[in-house]
């Protein structure tokens, strides 16, 4: 009865042990899984972070393009109207000018009336200016 006693209570003790480990491994299996819970959690947020941080850098360079597409359009309607002040400067330079011929050539027939020609006639001195 003695040796069946503590056989069986080598086993018991065998058994206790086994358990322990069994414990044990289920901890460090708690532990793993928790682990890997919180990595994916962890991979989740880092790529919504990821995400989020891809749709300002999207929304910061749609509003930079269209910054720039504002001062494209500015610049422009500025060298429309510098042209069109150039244009226009052009062409009252042209009157001008147009305006001081018409203004010598009247003095030059006046004077050139004025004068007169050995006998030249009104109509002869008109036609020799002409």
């Amino acid at each position: 009865v003695s040796s069946a006693w503590r056989r069986a209570e080598a086993w018991q003790r065998e058994l206790e042990a086994e358990r322990c480990e069994c414990a044990s491994a289920m901890g460090v299996a708690k532990a793993a899984a928790l682990f890997v819970e919180e990595v994916v959690e962890g991979e989740a947020a880092l790529r919504a972070e990821a995400i989020a941080c891809m749709e300002n850098e999207r929304r910061e360079e749609e509003a930079v393009q269209e910054q720039w597409a504002v001062h494209r359009e500015h610049a422009a309607r500025q060298r429309t109207l510098l042209e069109a002040s150039v244009a226009r400067a052009d062409l009252d330079f042209r009157a001008y000018s147009v305006r001081q011929l018409a203004r010598r050539h009247e003095e030059a027939v006046s004077q050139s009336m004025a004068r007169p020609r050995d006998s030249l006639t009104l109509r002869e001195r008109l036609s020799h200016i002409l």
